[in-house]
C-alpha cells in the first residue's frame, strides 16, 4: 500500500514512515501541504495520514484539495491531531476524512484502518504489532492507556 505521512514534525514524519515501511508499505513523506500536493501527484498514495496543524495551508485544507482532485473515496484521508473533540472530528469528517486518530497515536488501530484501506481488501494480511514482527512471536499484552485530549483552545 502507498502512503503518505504529512507532518511538519520531520521526526515524527519519520518514525511513522519507518515503522510503516517495516509492514511492506511504500511510504513518502512531506512537511507541510504544498509539498504533501506535490508528492501526491507523483506518487498516488492510497492512503494519506496528515496532520492537521500544518504550517501555511492547513491539514484541513488539504483533505479538502486531496479530496477534490483524487479518485472517489480515494486516497484514503486519516486525519492526525492533538485535538480531538467532537467539533474536531466533524470538522476532519466535512474536509472529507475518512478517520480522525487522537494524539499520541495508538499505532495498532493505525494498522487496523490501513488493512482495511488497502486495496486487497479482506486478502490484506492483519497487521500485528511491531514487537511481533521485530521478535517473531506475539508481543506481551501491556495494558491499554486511554487517551482524552483537552479540549483546544483557538
Amino acid at each position: 500500500m502507498r502512503i503518505l505521512v504529512v507532518d511538519d514534525c520531520e521526526e515524527g514524519a519519520a518514525m511513522l514512515a519507518t515503522l510503516l515501511g517495516l509492514f511492506a508499505h511504500q511510504v513518502e513523506t512531506a512537511g507541510d501541504a504544498e509539498a504533501a500536493l506535490r508528492v501526491a501527484a507523483d506518487f498516488d498514495p492510497d492512503c494519506v495520514v496528515l496532520d492537521l496543524a500544518l504550517p501555511g495551508l492547513s491539514g484541513l485544507d488539504l483533505a479538502r484539495q486531496l479530496r477534490t482532485e483524487g479518485a472517489p473515496g480515494r486516497p484514503v484521508l486519516i486525519a492526525l491531531s492533538g485535538w480531538s473533540s467532537p467539533e474536531d472530528v466533524a470538522a476532519s469528517a466535512a474536509a472529507g476524512c475518512h478517520h480522525h486518530l487522537a494524539k499520541p497515536l495508538d499505532f495498532e488501530l493505525l494498522c487496523e484502518l490501513l488493512r482495511r484501506a488497502d486495496p486487497l481488501g479482506a486478502d490484506a494480511p492483519a497487521a500485528r504489532p511491531i514487537a511481533a514482527v521485530a521478535q517473531g512471536g506475539a508481543p506481551p499484552s501491556a495494558p491499554r492507556r486511554a487517551f482524552r485530549a483537552p479540549p483546544a483552545r483557538h
